[in-house]
């Protein structure tokens, strides 16, 4: 039975699936078509830009290319639960991860409880990665910032892109309405495999799944001084398993978004960007358990937790070229969030409780930073955001700052420096660290104010070119403090329903993380190979956990290794149609994470006429007086240091390109040696298990391009 259950889990996680010199680039309006060509990644230190491609050599669970993912691949970043995209940058919370999509924060970035980002590949144009230094534009961030910006088209050719695999399968089509002006973009993904799953499944149990995502996007010249951009984009996940007895276990997670945004240049040096976007986010999760009371199925009980969040948003920012050396950004935005928690606890012949808890959030914004290039020698950018916060009985306010500086010794080698002061003005308490959407959202408040972070940083960088081989290296170090973080001071308690309110179970606290950094990347016609390495330290202190005392973080993987490296070995070309062969190979290394294990027992001093329980009609089994007599004793929270993380993948890839058309069929298996690491540990007839969740995997896919 055990067996059967762990394999419906695993089915159900599953079935849902599926560097230029200055990287300031400005967004400025495009006025005309380009061409753009892929590049070696951009890294010096604090910022990685790359794209689709460049994230495809990142082998997924599902065999997908992920702009998400490729990142739990770069130098400071350690995974939470294998294969998700809990991700954890630089001792920062998960919850802490800025994620925008077209410049909207994305508070549901995840598919398949987080095996799979929710960014369909054929929408992305480019991706930057920020670990500090980034524009002051965006804030409301206290870890790390991904900015997905998608294709911009205005009325060239008809191109569309179909792929299917055993997890995900889309579709992707750009559609010219206008010659030159307005291109309409759509895209849809979706999964069939829990149908496959049902029609050959010889149990009574059901496993229904519903993963997809929906995405238009509008692009229209309106002059040739301005365009107009419209995008609606909506991704929804439902799990629901129904076993033979009628039971059933839930979860279900939205996220839809709508924006408009207008981009004018004003004169030839200034240009302005005004959006308006609503986000609307709701996650819930059911477990319903029946009865059968002459041949009637009563419900006996139902649990229920739910979290929504509604936000709106305007803002204006200004860029301004003075002259080649001197650039300047500047605006102003307005926020508004309402966030609400609600749980429901109905025990048969008990009473019906439901409780629900809401909170809100404005917060004002301006903004501005200033760029200097001096000479070939250095380049400084300075910026800051000012918030000024209002929630429904309280204002606060608080200010971030963004420091970041490059000195050229030569053309090849140079260092960076940078600082960042910044503010997160509401509080994500996680429940499993897999980056999926089951979280609470609650805006900061004096009790549980805003999370703040200081971060410094300190490297080098080269770059040469030997052998037609472009070689890229960075090694730094940085050093973080944390205040204001959150945390649930037990998770047996995380759906709330014994308290009424989340503040209840949560404690605030601070935390520290520092370590050094470093990578190197080789990419030539036929070979692309990345290496990156982190040794660093994270801890938390909390006044209520631990007793006060200072302790590792759940993630504080010492030793963190990831190689990617590609090499395509065939091109053949035969009449109008071109043949690539190519192979992948993914390595990853981490320290393993910690946990809080009971290491003793001890014996329980009775209650007072403990004895009269004996009482025939009061009987109890004997489990139940081992367990009152018998205490656990616990190791300090997360003392326990779990076996190293390992994991090999391959990949082979066969590309066929013709006039028209161009065909992509990939093979890849994610843990090709079927390494057991642990997801987690127990102890049962006093004999230590290991429960691993992720054995071998491959994956089939199949895409096929036209323009």
């Amino acid at each position: 039975m055990r067996t059967r259950i762990i394999t419906t889990i695993a089915l159900s996680c599953l079935a849902c699936h599926a560097y230029s010199q200055n990287e300031n680039v400005k967004d400025t309006i495009q006025l005309r078509e380009a061409t753009v060509v892929a590049q070696s990644p951009v890294h010096k230190g604090n910022i990685y830009r790359y794209d689709v491609h460049e994230a495809a050599r990142t082998i997924s669970v599902m065999g997908e290319p992920d702009v998400l993912r490729h990142i739990s691949s770069l130098p400071g970043v350690s995974s939470g639960i294998e294969g998700t995209l809990g991700l954890f940058v630089r001792g920062g919370n998960n919850g802490g991860n800025g994620i925008f999509f077209n410049d909207i924060p994305l508070y549901t970035p995840s598919h398949a409880m987080g095996f799979l980002s929710v960014f369909p590949p054929e929408m992305v144009d480019n991706v930057a990665f920020y670990q500090g230094g980034w524009s002051c534009s965006k804030g409301n961030v206290s870890s790390s910032l991904l900015d997905v910006k998608a294709k911009r088209d205005f009325g060239t050719s008809s191109k569309g892109t179909f792929y299917v695999s055993p997890y995900m399968s889309g579709l992707y089509k750009s559609i010219p309405i206008t010659k030159d002006k307005t291109t309409l973009h759509i895209s849809a993904r979706s999964t069939f495999l829990p149908y496959v799953y049902n029609w050959f499944s010889t149990y009574d149990d059901k496993l229904k799944v519903d993963v997809y995502d929906l995405c238009a996007k509008l692009d229209t010249r309106l002059s040739d001084r301005s365009v107009l951009e419209l995008m609606w984009f909506h991704t929804y996940d439902n799990f629901d398993y129904t076993d033979v007895w009628g039971d059933s276990r839930a979860q279900k997670w939205k996220s839809t978004i709508f924006k408009a945004g207008w981009n004018m240049l004003i004169n030839d040096k200034m240009n302005m960007n005004t959006m308006m976007y609503k986000n609307n986010v709701f996650a819930n999760q059911t477990s319903k358990a029946y009865e059968q009371v002459i041949y009637i199925d009563e419900l006996r009980s139902n649990i229920e937790l739910s979290s929504h969040l509604e936000e709106w948003c305007a803002s204006s920012t200004f860029n301004y070229n003075a002259n080649d050396n001197y650039t300047m950004n500047f605006g102003l935005s307005a926020q508004h969030q309402s966030f609400s928690t609600e749980n429901h606890e109905y025990i048969h012949n008990m009473k019906d409780e439901r409780n629900i808890q809401s909170s809100s959030n404005t917060l004002i914004s301006l903004f501005a930073e200033a760029k200097y290039i001096i000479g070939k020698y250095a380049d400084v950018k300075v910026g800051f955001r000012k918030v000024f916060q209002s929630t429904a009985n309280e204002k606060h306010e608080g200010i971030d700052l963004h420091a970041l500086g490059h000195w050229y010794f030569r053309k090849n080698l140079g260092a960076e420096l940078s600082y960042d002061k910044i503010n997160q003005f509401y509080h994500v308490l996680e429940g499993l660290p897999t980056g999926w959407s089951m979280n609470l959202m609650a805006a900061s408040n004096t009790a549980y104010p805003e999370e703040k972070t200081n971060q410094y940083y300190a490297g080098l960088f080269a770059n040469s070119n030997i052998w037609g081989i472009n070689i890229k290296s960075t090694i730094g170090g940085y050093y973080r403090t944390m205040d204001g973080l959150v945390s649930y001071k037990n998770a047996r308690n995380a759906f709330g329903f014994k308290t009424t309110s989340w503040a209840h179970d949560a404690c605030i606290g601070s935390g520290k993380s520092y370590g050094l950094e470093t990578s190197i990347s080789a990419m030539s016609k036929n070979v692309q190979t990345t290496i990156a390495y982190t040794l660093s330290k994270t801890d938390r202190t909390y006044a209520e956990i631990n007793n006060g005392k200072t302790f590792p973080f759940k993630f504080d993987r010492r030793h963190i290794f990831n190689l990617e490296a590609s090499y395509t070995f065939a091109r053949k070309q035969k009449k109008e149609k071109t043949y690539e062969h190519s192979l992948g190979c993914n390595v990853s290394f981490s320290s393993g994470n910690r946990v809080t294990l009971p290491i003793g027992t001890y014996k329980g001093v009775k209650l007072p006429y403990w004895e009269r329980m004996h009482y025939p009609f009061m009987s109890r089994p004997d489990e139940f007086f081992i367990q009152v007599y018998n205490r656990q004793k616990m190791s300090d929270r997360n003392a326990i240091k779990m076996k190293d993380y390992f994991r090999t993948d391959i990949a082979y890839t066969m590309k066929k390109t013709g006039k028209k058309t161009t065909n992509e069929f990939s093979f890849s298996i994610y843990n090709v040696t079927n390494r057991h690491n642990p997801y987690t540990v127990f102890n049962v007839e006093n004999k230590w298990k290991q429960l691993s969740i992720l054995p071998i995997m491959p994956s089939l896919r199949w895409c096929i391009s036209w323009n």
